[in-house]
């Protein structure tokens, strides 16, 4: 993705948003028992800001690295750890169902919830995350991948320093230093994406499924066509034929897919 001119040849790019997406790690202890969280964050990359501000934390990811959220099925253990949670970090906009009616259904008042979409509103508001002809995410609900946005994790990491100071999760007298380095990576994460598709001939492109809006509105990056438009569902003949002419006649050189 670096290497300039990609002349007439078709790149399939595996985007992950570097340490975004790549380098998180499953809660200690694997998380089985009745055994209460400090936290619970619903997909692995916004466990990233929190394991970073706040080490010591007890935390819980209940969708394990590797399988997709939408075929994820919450256990009774999942339940309680939700309910039981002193913060609880999700995605919002739609993406978790089930959690937001163990939410709704909590008596939990000491429990604080964050939602990456609400918080991102005030950033995203003129980008239209769904398709050319109206097609969102998934029947109901837009593109939420919005942690694929360094400047939302940024918004992300900001709102949780003050969230966990308030669960005495986070001690204040390094908080700033703390913040401060995630700060510090998502402005490299950016750089290193500015600089590699500021060498590209072609910013147009394919991917794989609707997953890609916030980081093709950060990057200026147009999605031609997308192959498989709803998570779970296999494309049809149109779809795929929108692809191949998209990567054929329309200028599209890369083709980007998820881990």
């Amino acid at each position: 993705m670096g290497q300039g001119s990609l002349g007439g040849s078709i790149t399939l790019l595996v985007v992950g948003v570097g340490v975004l997406a790549l380098t998180f790690v499953l809660p200690r202890g694997g998380g089985g028992g009745d055994e209460r969280y400090d936290v619970v964050v619903t997909v692995s990359p916004l466990a990233w800001p929190v394991r970073e501000l706040a080490p010591d934390a007890r935390v819980k990811v209940l969708v394990p690295v590797g399988v997709t959220p939408h075929s994820w099925q919450m256990s009774p253990s999942d339940a309680r750890a939700i309910a039981d949670a002193r913060v609880v970090v999700l995605v919002g906009s739609g993406f978790e169902p089930g959690v937001e009616r163990v939410l709704a259904a909590n008596e939990n008042v000491d429990q604080e919830v964050v939602r990456l979409g609400d918080l991102i509103e005030g950033i995203d508001s003129d980008h239209d995350h769904s398709d050319d002809d109206g097609h969102d995410h998934a029947q109901g609900v837009q593109d939420p991948h919005a942690w694929l946005d360094p400047e939302a994790m940024g918004v992300l990491a900001s709102y949780l320093t003050k969230t966990l100071m308030g669960a005495g999760l986070l001690n204040p007298f390094d908080s700033t230093e703390r913040v401060d380095s995630i700060f510090a990576e998502c402005d490299a994460i950016d750089r290193e994406y500015r600089e590699a598709i500021g060498a590209l001939e072609s910013r147009t492109i394919v991917t794989e499924h609707n997953a890609y809006g916030y980081l093709a509105a950060r990057y200026g990056l147009e999605v031609a066509a997308v192959i498989r438009r709803v998570e779970g569902v296999e494309p049809s003949p149109g779809d795929v034929r929108a692809a191949a002419e998209a990567l054929q006649e329309g200028g599209a050189r890369a083709i980007f897919v998820e881990p």
